[in-house]
């Protein structure tokens, strides 16, 4: 008995919905009419995949699924910045080409809300639910360009490469070029959350700040400026998702920023670590590098026990740097070379010489014993640093008040 299997119409014969053949062939055999590429790849939400357009006129397919009311986003990086000028070509889940850019540096696909057709709104949409393909390649007439590239994707709800934000837990990141970084915070239905996303000096980074309700998502974006900051009231309750990226037109921009949140659900296990600012926001940059980042030390943590770095990057030639460490503090103590902090016996310390660079400080293990020394739970100390280089003179760091946790 011979088996029947139904087909599905090319969308190249006749019909009322004549989408082209190209993109019907991208979706059903990529690889034999794509001119050498590979079969489609998934993208990794809130993350970035790499490839190579490794010769002329190679064509790297990827795949992903939104739903109704989904959104998403990505940036196609020339990772050598090299005569290779990356291209997007985004087909929706009917085999239609709906976005296209291209770049010398970094091609861009904005924001996108996957919209069906509803009793309400009855109108064909360009953005169904379904499978879309992404398509990247050369963008040169000749398609004879070559190049490493980084995909950076981000599909709301879902992106969450950054974890989870505790409530008043300060925590930094780094935006690359076109980089995206995700995070999410949970509030109750009629819970009040304020958070502030501050870019930190240094860098070219023009802040930008996209931040996503939860279900059918509401959507805001803050562009530009030293901060952002939203206050809202939690209506219905559910996964809220902040994504941080570079709003400059070329999205080149780099640079560091600090995110915190107040009035969320999800409470720190300890006392989170406090920051004090610098006199000035030229001034160095004392950063938080322990095992749980915007927290102390924690007993039993292997990864990073005790970690903090001083940025010397702003110096103007290179000079020395100082960390010091006290078992108390004191409010801003005005000095010739910016605000002090430190008060008490200093009983860790280090020095040395820097080039205009970021230096780490891992005092273990004649240090601080942590994560094996128990008698440390619930210690309080506080950091500070100063960097030499600024104008022939010296300046001081902020300062960062942390409580070892168990």
């Amino acid at each position: 008995m011979m088996s029947t299997t139904s087909e599905r119409p090319s969308p190249c014969s006749d019909g009322d919905d004549r989408t082209p053949c190209i993109a019907w062939a991208l979706r059903s055999c990529g690889t034999l009419l794509l001119g050498g590429s590979a079969l489609a790849q998934s993208l990794v939400n809130g993350g970035v995949v790499s490839g190579t357009i490794s010769e002329p006129g190679k064509r790297d397919t990827y795949t992903f699924d939104a739903q109704q009311w989904d959104w998403f986003e990505m940036r196609l990086v020339d990772v050598n910045a090299s005569p290779f000028s990356p291209q997007l070509e985004l087909y929706n889940p009917n085999g239609v080409l709906i976005r296209t850019n291209s770049s010398p540096d970094v091609a861009q696909i904005d924001t996108t809300e996957v919209r069906a057709r509803t009793i309400s709104d009855p109108s064909p949409t360009l953005t169904p639910p379904g499978t879309y393909t992404l398509v990247v390649s050369g963008a040169s007439a000749a398609r004879n360009q070559t190049g490493a590239y980084d995909l950076h994707f981000v599909l709301v709800p879902g992106a969450n490469a950054g974890g989870e934000l505790l409530d008043g837990v300060t925590v930094f990141g780094e935006i690359e070029r076109g980089e995206l970084d995700s995070f999410t915070f949970a509030a109750e239905a009629g819970q009040r959350v304020e958070g502030t996303i501050t870019r930190l000096y240094g860098g070219t980074l023009r802040l930008r700040c996209e931040r996503f309700g939860p279900n059918q998502p509401s959507y805001s974006v803050g562009l530009g400026g030293t901060h952002h900051f939203f206050s809202s009231t939690s209506s219905p309750g559910g996964i809220h998702t902040i994504v941080v990226s570079d709003g400059s037109s070329t999205a080149t921009g780099t640079g560091r920023y600090s995110i915190v949140v107040r009035g969320v659900s999800a409470a720190p296990p300890y006392p989170p670590s406090v920051f004090s600012p610098s006199e000035y926001p030229n001034d160095p940059l004392l950063l938080d590098n322990a095992g749980n980042s915007g927290l102390g030390p924690r007993i039993g943590d292997t990864g990073e026990p005790f970690n903090v770095s001083i940025d010397c990057t702003a110096a103007d030639s290179p000079s020395f740097y100082a960390l010091s460490l006290s078992t108390g503090k004191q409010s801003a103590s005005s000095t010739p070379w910016g605000w002090l902090y430190l008060d008490g016996p200093r009983p860790l310390g280090k020095f040395g010489s820097h080039v205009k660079s970021v230096e780490a400080w891992f005092p273990e293990p004649t240090g601080l014993l942590v994560p094996n020394d128990l008698s440390l739970v619930g210690m309080t100390y506080t950091v500070q640093g100063a960097c030499g280089g600024f104008g022939g003179s010296i300046r001081l760091s902020g300062a960062i008040t942390q409580t070892i946790g168990h």
